[in-house]
């Protein structure tokens, strides 16, 4: 058995230089030893300490042992700058991957119910060399006689991955939920998967078409059968700068059964866009959302038109 004394001298002698000796075994007696390794042999391991010179120390009193490249060095004054600055850059760059917009706005509905209503909507992107992640999330309520008659929510999940070097092919999987208690549906899901080309994309035009496949799975409110849909799903966006900064764009969405064609839906939000500083736009939009097929006494189209601002940040 090691003599603690001798331990404790080794210890010693090589507390002050520990930082440029990074090999370290700790010993079963809960002390620790550090050094430069010399050599390991089956039954003993070998030390270079400034002190002492050179120590063998039994395997059996050896606990663990942590090896020069485990441990981690301090980093000269400059390097440590550098890295922190590094850091501080690595965090910056994630920053401006994100973007974000909220639109706060009133309008006007006709349909399955006519009534002023409240909207609220909620867009994050996050966009790099290779792929978009988008969500989005936006909801209207309608009062009638100062009493709530109805309410419409939609939720987006969606992840584009760019199969073209200039960016203009991809590919995208995504997620859709929906309620519209004016059409009588209690939720709507519609996962899809799809690909898409920009045919133009520049400062003062843009023009995007996909085509998209998936199920629609239709739950009501009342005693209607629910319903499930495998379903084609394409779409096609334009935005074009009008005069100065004023921009139109023009988003619509065919939903179309494969078992029943008749069975189809449509969405279309066009609207005017004008910025009125870096990250505020006034934005007045007419919204349609047109049912072939809808449950027993609704009307098959809904419309809205909104007015309100848009807030990037």
């Amino acid at each position: 058995m090691i003599p603690r004394i001798f331990i404790f001298v080794c210890l010693f002698l090589s507390m002050g230089t520990m930082s440029s000796y990074a090999d370290i075994l700790y010993l079963t007696n809960g002390d620790q030893v550090s050094g430069e390794f010399v050599e390991e042999s089956k039954y003993d391991i070998m030390l270079e300490t400034p002190g002492a010179g050179r120590i063998r120390i039994n395997k059996k009193f050896i606990e663990r042992r942590v090896k020069s490249q485990d441990v981690a060095q301090p980093l000269p004054v400059d390097q440590q700058a550098a890295t922190k600055d590094s850091k501080k850059n690595a965090v910056n760059h994630e920053l401006d991957l994100w973007e974000s917009r909220i639109s706060i706005g009133y309008s006007q509905a006709g349909g399955n119910t006519e009534s002023n209503q409240a909207n609220a909507e909620l867009e994050i992107k996050r966009t790099t060399d290779l792929d978009q992640f988008t969500g989005k999330v936006s909801t209207y309520i309608s009062r009638k006689d100062n009493k709530t008659d109805g309410k419409k929510f939609y939720g987006l999940l969606r992840n584009d991955r760019k199969t073209a070097k200039d960016g203009r092919a991809y590919y995208f999987y995504k997620m859709e939920a929906d309620q519209d208690r004016y059409a009588n549906i209690n939720y709507r899901m519609t996962p899809g998967i799809g690909l898409g080309y920009w045919f133009a994309k520049n400062d003062n035009f843009k023009l995007q078409g996909e085509a998209a496949v998936g199920a629609q799975y239709t739950n009501y409110r009342d005693d209607t059968e629910n319903n499930t849909d495998a379903i084609a799903a394409p779409r096609a966006y334009l935005e074009s700068k009008l005069f100065g900064d004023l921009k139109l764009t023009n988003d619509v969405t065919y939903y179309s059964s494969f078992e029943d064609t008749d069975a189809y839906r449509l969405h279309s939000e066009t609207a005017l866009v004008n910025p009125m500083s870096e990250h505020v736009a006034w934005k007045v939009s007419f919204v349609d959302d047109y049912n072939n097929a809808p449950s027993s006494g609704k009307k098959k189209n809904d419309y809205r038109l909104v007015s309100g601002l848009d807030v990037s940040f």
